[in-house]
């Protein structure tokens, strides 16, 4: 990017609006603070300035943590939902002065869509996942289907520019909103390359791990079926959700070998995914799994059911391996010939990593996000 460029958004003034309900408290509380904040902290280094309107009380005190950033939190008597319309009013001020909207997700992104009516200001529609395609995939009713639709389709009309984490909800965005392709930017979710890397520790043997929500969507009942009749593979759980309860309860009842470890802070994960010698991640669906990309950062081999989120980034023998189905025995017959081959999990590992460098790593991403804003300036 040249220096005119630079000097461009050097002055300009970018307005981060959070998931409905979403705060800088809940994203410490899930381990998740330094992991959401980095690549806004990067980009306050190119922008003149970045304010995150949130829906936690008191949110302020993570401003050191932040760094330049400024944080606008909700009044404690202000409902969430109710606040979702009243900020754009509540904060016009700060409004007034920014030159960008961005939307974190979809859910809740109509609190922007207002501040651009109010305030004329360009607007980015972000969805690390796709709301409807996301929802219908886990069969909600055809009411809240209908209501997600109308929300989206607001949303997306009003948007200047609008970021999909992948090509399958770019083509399902085209098509179901008929949104044209030039207003779509596919930016996968980044990686700190220079936190998830390989590192100089000791595998545990036969250690498998798993990242991730414990929910319907994850299949990890069928990825415990998989390990059942394999003790020498040692399965970590990293993480928890509505199915802790059932799967531990599986787990007691067959006698698997599985560790259960529970939330984990994402600046300690790279050192845990390190001693492991192989991930998974056996979902029934998926958009751009964070988790996938960051395994895959460390030099871990990775395992992957071959549904299309995992397809995106995952190539057979190239740099992870897909397994045939989704099936218990379809992940097992997948564990047994990358556990068995000490070469090519190597191999995968190495592959795995140049990939994410190429395609993922912070840098590239940053810089592609500061060439849609310039766009946007430029329009």
């Amino acid at each position: 990017m040249n220096n005119k460029r630079k000097e461009d958004l050097r002055s300009k003034r970018l307005a981060l609006f959070f998931t409905l309900g979403g705060s800088l408290r809940l994203w410490d509380k899930i381990g998740h603070l330094s992991r959401e904040s980095r690549i806004y902290k990067r980009l306050a280094e190119q922008l003149g300035e970045i304010i995150f309107l949130t829906y936690g009380v008191r949110d302020e005190k993570y401003a050191d943590v932040l760094a330049s950033m400024e944080v606008l939190s909700r009044p404690w008597w202000i409902p969430v939902k109710l606040y979702s319309f009243l900020m754009p009013l509540i904060h016009w001020r700060a409004l007034k002065k920014v030159d960008f909207l961005k939307t974190n997700q979809m859910k809740g992104a109509w609190t922007a869509v207002l501040a651009k009516i109010l305030f004329r200001k360009k607007l980015v529609v972000r969805c690390g996942y796709e709301w409807k395609l996301f929802a219908k995939r886990a069969g909600v009713s055809q009411l809240k289907l209908a209501l997600i639709h109308a929300i989206e389709w607001f949303c997306y009309r009003f948007a200047d520019a609008v970021i999909l984490t992948s090509e399958e909800m770019e083509r399902f965005v085209s098509n179901m909103f008929g949104i044209p392709s030039e207003k779509i930017v596919v930016l996968p979710n980044y990686i700190d390359t220079d936190l998830f890397r390989p590192m100089d520790i000791e595998k545990v043997s036969g250690r498998l791990i798993f990242v991730g929500r414990f929910t319907e969507q994850k299949n990890l009942l069928n990825l415990l079926k998989a390990v059942k009749d394999l003790p020498e593979i040692e399965l970590v759980l990293v993480g928890n959700g509505p199915l802790e309860g059932s799967l531990r309860e599986f787990a007691r009842k067959y006698n698997i070998n599985v560790i259960f470890k529970g939330r984990v802070p994402n600046d300690q994960l790279p050192a845990l995914l390190n001693t492991a010698e192989a991930f998974v991640l056996p979902s029934l669906y998926e958009g751009n799994s964070k988790a996938l990309l960051e395994a895959m950062a460390c030099g871990l081999p990775v395992i992957a059911t071959p549904v299309e989120g995992n397809r995106e980034v995952v190539k057979h023998k190239v740099n992870g391996y897909l397994t045939s189905g989704i099936s218990p025995e379809a992940i097992r017959e997948a564990i047994i010939k990358l556990f068995s081959d000490n070469s090519i999990r190597e191999k995968l590992g190495r592959q795995a990593r140049d990939f994410i460098e190429e395609n993922y790593s912070l840098n590239v991403l940053i810089q592609k996000e500061l060439s849609l804003l310039q766009n946007l300036i430029e329009k």
